[in-house]
């Protein structure tokens, strides 16, 4: 109890103080390593994904009517900012198109974090405890640290009581890792968590998913149509790929 008191003392000192962390993200399709900055103050927090980050969000591209459609996978893309508000499980993801932007609405189903393990480690000069999750199809392992009182992480990670110094996947199809290098804290400058969202378009994520299936389903269509008749080939389903395999609206997530 003595400890759940000095942690809920911490929160709320740091609700007043703001933090920045820069991440170092990795996976085995991109060749290269990417950055990530996160800036937190346990009201509400930003992550901006630099340019030419790996994570799976295809491209979006704008026509001349306004219709919104993606143009591949696993590219260079422009700047990414997530904002999230972490009392709830809102996730608003701003993404620079060809013409300007556009913001997914994003509910992710809450993190249900297992933090019941003895297993220590030292990342850096702080002292970090383990936890594990299930999210979206994939099981992760992270790193968190009490010393530093901040519920915060890198991309939709967050809840832990410490904030996420480290956090990677066990599976084995796709690796993904994300790594804090640098922590300025407190953080002395100003930091805007305000975005008028309302001035751009806003898809859900479930359209989202869709505009990248559909464009899946066209190059599988393609390929079919080059395809000779007396050949026999199988095409797989289109299915879910990448970082995140399951969602909320296509069945549960085993736990």
């Amino acid at each position: 109890m003595k400890y759940i008191i000095i942690f809920i003392l911490s929160i709320n000192y740091s609700i007043s103080q703001n933090i920045k962390v820069s991440y170092v993200e990795q996976n085995n399709i991109s060749p290269n390593s990417k950055s990530a900055t996160l800036f937190s103050n346990n009201l509400k927090s930003i992550y901006i994904l630099h340019k030419q980050s790996f994570v799976n969000d295809s491209p979006i591209i704008e026509d001349q009517s306004g219709e919104i459609s993606v143009i591949g996978k696993y590219e260079d893309i422009s700047q990414q900012t997530y904002l999230k508000e972490l009392n709830s499980n809102l996730i608003y993801k701003k993404v620079k198109t060809n013409k300007s932007y556009v913001v997914v609405k994003d509910s992710i189903p809450p993190l249900k974090w297992n933090i019941n393990y003895t297993d220590q480690k030292k990342i850096g000069k702080y002292n970090c405890n383990k936890a594990t999750v299930n999210f979206r199809g994939r099981n992760y392992i992270a790193w968190y640290s009490t010393d530093i009182p901040f519920i915060s992480g890198p991309w939709k990670f967050g809840g832990l009581p410490g904030l996420i110094l480290e956090v990677y996947n066990t599976e084995n199809d796709a690796k993904y890792s994300w790594i804090a290098t640098n922590i300025e804290f407190p953080y002395q400058k100003n930091v805007d968590y305000k975005s008028d969202l309302k001035s751009f378009r806003i898809l859900s994520k479930k359209e989202e998913v869709k505009l990248n299936n559909d464009y899946t389903q066209k190059q599988l269509n393609m390929r079919k149509a080059r395809v000779n008749k007396n050949e026999n080939i199988t095409f797989s389903e289109i299915k879910n790929s990448g970082i995140e395999l399951i969602y909320e609206w296509e069945g549960e997530c085993e736990e």
